[in-house]
């Protein structure tokens, strides 16, 4: 398989994962007191902010992949999954977010083929549009955004 293939099946593999969810930036840096109140879950404007910013690094990433060799595409994505756990969601996403991450962490954790060969189950895929619903509604992310797609 020739490296563009492999990329381009890296991406789509992430896609598959991560661009209905979220997925994928590395400002996710925060206070964890994100002024969310007595509800459970991190407050909806300060998990916005942190998606728009991991959504962006992800368009760069993107924008850049025709000159990434896989392995090094795969590291870069693997980087904005561990920003992602580092995310408070609100409340009324955070069993669907916490179940994509689980999935994410174990994908990434592996290699290139793993990624571009995933296939995710029906539940897998309903959460994931659940969360990218609740991202492009809410966060207000572009259907043409890495994660808001």
């Amino acid at each position: 398989m020739s490296t563009t293939t492999t990329r381009s099946r890296v991406l789509r593999g992430a896609g598959l994962v991560i661009a209905p969810l979220l997925v994928f930036g590395l400002a996710a840096c925060g206070d964890d007191d994100d002024g969310g109140g007595d509800s459970a879950g991190g407050s909806t404007e300060s998990f916005c902010n942190q998606i728009k910013d991991i959504s962006d690094q992800g368009d760069e990433i993107e924008a850049n992949s025709d000159d990434a060799d896989p392995e090094e595409l795969l590291n870069q994505v693997g980087g904005l999954v561990d920003q992602m756990q580092e995310l408070d969601p609100p409340a009324e996403i955070e069993d669907d977010w916490n179940s994509a991450l689980e999935i994410l962490d174990g994908l990434y954790s592996g290699d290139v083929e793993d990624v571009a060969n995933f296939q995710p189950t029906e539940e897998q895929a309903q959460a994931g549009e659940r969360v990218g619903e609740y991202l492009r509604n809410e966060c207000g992310l572009d259907e043409d955004s890495f994660l808001g797609s």
